[in-house]
This record gives C-alpha cells, structure tokens and sequence, in this order.
C-alpha cells in the first residue's frame, strides 16, 4: 500500500487553499518520499481537520487542498485530554516516552524537575519536534505542546484544583488504578517518577494536596517510561 505523507502546517486549510512547506519540510518530501508534482499529500492542524492536497509546484514546495477527509470535531484528540508530567531523562529514553506518549494520546507534556532528578539538560524545541513528527506518523491532528521544565514543586504550587494528577507511586501501599479506570475525568494528569523514585519530602507534599492522587502500576518497578506508557494505555482504553 502506498504511504501518504501528513504534515502538520499551522495555516488554516479549506479547498483551494495553498500552502507553501519550510524548507525543511520541502526537503523531506522531495529527498525522503521522493515526490513528484500532483503526488498526493495530506494537511493538518487541530483546528480545520486533516485534507487531502496535491504538490503543485515542487521548487516552492507549494500544495493545494482539494478535500477533507478527517473534520477536526471527528478526531481522536476530540475525545480526552490527558496531561503527562514527567522527570527529565537521558536522551533515548526520552525520545520513547515522547514518541509513544504522542500516539497514546497525550495534550501536553511537562517535563518537571524532582529530588532525585539526575539529568539536567533539556532541548525544548528538539523534543517539540519529535512530538510534531510523532503525531505526523500515528493519524493524530493535535500536536502536543511540549512544555519548558519546571521545579516539581512551583508547578504543584500553581496547578489547577479542577484537574486531577494521578502519581504512579512505585511503593506499593496505593489502590490500584483498577479501582480508578472509568471514574477518571476526561481533563487528566499523570506524573511519573525519576529513576530513583520521588523523595519522602514529595512524598509528603503529595498527600497534602486534595488534587494529587497515589496509584500502583502493580509489583513490578517499572521504569519512568514504561510506567508513563502504561497509564495512558488504560487511561485511552477507558475513554
């Protein structure tokens, strides 16, 4: 079966409109797809839906809408919003926990800084990409916004009491999160933990804020990745 590229562009889409791509865009779809003038492209953004296009001059790497094919009210981001707010990680780990949180279904994500944090560094435009290429790969419209990292507790200081976060809390004395599964709002937030897990100080900061919730992922200690995986899977599933 033949693979049609999708590009996310920020420009509003309707029929007959034109686009022109970056040049980096350009140049992937000339050297990597190898397109030729007419070949099918598709369009996207979360607001006006995904359409189909044509590649109508290849030296400006102009396109031409021609149909919709996916309104925007039709797509799965139409469905939940789950937040995922996770610790910094090295980077190959990284790049799984963004790549499958994007096709899982993630909003945004939120890097956060915790006690136990080891890695420091933290390229918000590169993973903002990935996050955008993901989403290009898995049929999603909405781009997730890959947020600018912050101390764990400032964030928790001005979180919103409206959303709930759900911790996944690798000590084991938490309800399971079957006892959740279907109860959870469509406006969720999950935080997972460091490789060292989170420190008794946060620990305690937890349990004195009414939004924060500690669930267990199992027996198995999972890695911060996985565990990320693993909470917007069931979450997906149940909404």
């Amino acid at each position: 079966m033949r693979h049609i590229p999708r590009i996310h562009v920020t420009t509003p889409l309707c029929k007959g409109a034109h686009v022109e791509l970056s040049p980096t865009e350009r140049h992937h779809l000339l050297t990597v797809f190898r397109m030729q003038e007419m070949a099918e492209v598709r369009l996207f953004n979360a607001v006006s839906g995904e359409w189909r296009a044509y590649l109508i001059d290849k030296k400006k790497g102009k396109l031409e809408c021609t149909e919709c094919v996916l309104p925007a009210v039709l797509s799965l981001d139409a469905r939940s919003t789950p937040h995922l707010l996770f610790p910094l990680l090295k980077a190959v780990r990284l790049a799984y926990l963004v790549e499958k949180s994007v096709e899982l279904g993630v909003c945004s994500l939120q890097p956060v800084i915790t006690d136990h944090t080891v890695v420091t560094s933290f390229n918000k435009e590169r993973w903002q990409t990935v996050a955008k290429q993901a989403t290009e790969q898995c049929g999603r419209l909405h781009v997730p916004l890959v947020r600018a990292p912050e101390r764990l507790e400032i964030l928790l200081e001005s979180w919103s009491a409206g959303m709930p976060i759900f911790i996944a809390d690798e000590r084991q004395i938490a309800p399971s999160i079957t006892s959740f599964l279907g109860k959870m709002p469509s406006e969720t937030a999950f935080l997972v933990g460091p490789e060292g897990g989170f420190s008794t100080r946060e620990f305690t900061i937890f349990e004195r804020l009414p939004f924060v919730t500690s669930i267990s992922l199992g027996n198995a200690i999972l890695r911060t990745e996985t565990a990320a995986s693993v909470l917007l899977t069931l979450y997906a599933a149940f909404h």
